[in-house]
């Protein structure tokens, strides 16, 4: 499963104030980054110069569009040989049950000044299907979602987990099989970042205890995915076409820190705006089997299916706004502004794996994908599921 990421941008942020003239305070440089976190630079801490890192919505929005595309595939790889083959046995299975993990890594390089990250999640689904007829199929997938995401050099750190549920029909005949998935899901996003402790302070950030915030997010998505098998002997391949269309909200929330420098106690007071990311992906591509019959083991019913697929992306219609948030400082209320960076707009996923049946009752499937040709970033996907059919 390949999830495109975003490079992150290195321009600041425009500020525009509420006032024609801010109230008198201690002189200094500010700089707004990310989720419009401001920093200063005093007399009493010269603070090194802020790494452009857009810590906050933009690797949020990463995260929370990462996690939809990988629930976003619902017919599992290596699954339609099974699936031609269904139509041949006398006694088709009306009932299956599956659980299924998926263990996602992505590392972004140091490129210019946009600092390391590592990104981690971890899905595990439980589902139920059900065969209406030799056409139709229907299920009911449960989803558990961990992420985390991490910099290096840095103590700035953001993790996630959601729960989502999702419907999904499949109609067969003469090879093609049309899907379609509809879900939702709620999560709990956790941030964390250094600061720096007020306007003079003389505690520098490493020193100063962590900004924490926590805020709920909001997800929806919708898959329609079409493939065509052929057989050839023992081999079987075809075309896959797959549209996925994503939606994620974070909501609004406000972060507080306390200046206890020579200022006195001032509280500096940022709001940040809810957000809402959409995401339009079309991915076409092949795909290829090779099935190793029952007369190989020795044992009725029991198969190895080899398989390889390849997968190029478009993402055709994305809609990131500008991040923004509002201070208050001395009374003063500013409104910060972040234009988030673009994505990367085409990309291709190579993957393969092997499905083992048992008698017809059992079948164990194991996956691994590579992204290709992504903007200075390593990214893999390995999956496991097991699947138990009743008749």
């Amino acid at each position: 499963m390949t999830i495109h990421r975003p490079l992150f941008c290195t321009s600041l942020p425009t500020s525009t104030h509420s006032k024609a003239s801010r109230l008198a305070r201690p002189t200094g440089t500010r700089i707004a980054l990310g989720l419009g976190l401001a920093l200063s630079s005093t007399a009493g801490y010269t603070a090194q110069e802020p790494s452009p890192l857009p810590f906050g919505a933009a690797p949020a929005d990463t995260l929370l569009r990462s996690g939809m595309q990988l629930q976003q595939t619902v017919f599992p790889a290596g699954a339609e040989v099974r699936q031609f083959l269904h139509n041949s046995r006398n006694t088709p299975d009306r009932l299956s049950i599956y659980t299924q993990y998926i263990d996602h890594h992505l590392d972004q390089n140091h490129h210019g000044e946009t600092p390391r990250y590592q990104q981690q999640e971890s899905i595990n689904f439980v589902g139920v299907e059900y065969q209406h007829n030799a056409a139709w199929r229907s299920g009911l997938r449960y989803t558990h979602l961990d992420q985390a995401l991490d910099f290096q050099g840095s103590s700035n750190r953001l993790r996630h987990a959601s729960n989502s549920a999702a419907l999904y029909t499949q109609w067969y005949k003469n090879g093609f099989t049309a899907t379609v998935l509809a879900g939702s899901g709620q999560g709990r996003l956790h941030l964390e970042r250094s600061r720096l402790d007020g306007l003079n302070s003389t505690t520098p950030p490493s020193a100063s205890p962590p900004i924490i915030a926590k805020v709920d997010t909001q997800q929806h998505f919708f898959t329609l995915e079409g493939r065509q098998v052929f057989r050839d002997g023992a081999w079987f391949y075809g075309p896959i076409s797959r549209f996925n269309f994503s939606d994620a909200t974070i909501s609004s929330y406000d972060e507080a820190s306390r200046d206890n420098g020579n200022e006195g106690n001032t509280e500096s007071l940022l709001h940040y705006n809810a957000r809402e990311t959409r995401s339009r992906t079309l991915s076409m591509g092949v795909h290829a089997a090779y099935l190793v019959t029952e007369n190989a083991f020795n044992n009725a019913g029991t198969t190895l299916t080899p398989f390889i697929t390849y997968l190029a992306y478009k993402e055709f219609s994305e809609t990131r706004p500008p991040l923004r948030a509002t201070e208050n400082t001395y009374g003063t209320n500013t409104t910060l502004q972040q234009r988030l960076p673009s994505v990367d707009e085409r990309w291709q996923e190579i993957s393969g794996g092997l499905t083992l049946q048992i008698k017809h009752q059992l079948t164990l499937t194991g996956s691994f994908s590579r992204s290709l040709h992504l903007r200075q970033q390593h990214e893999k996907t390995a999956a496991i599921r097991l699947e138990w059919f009743f008749p």
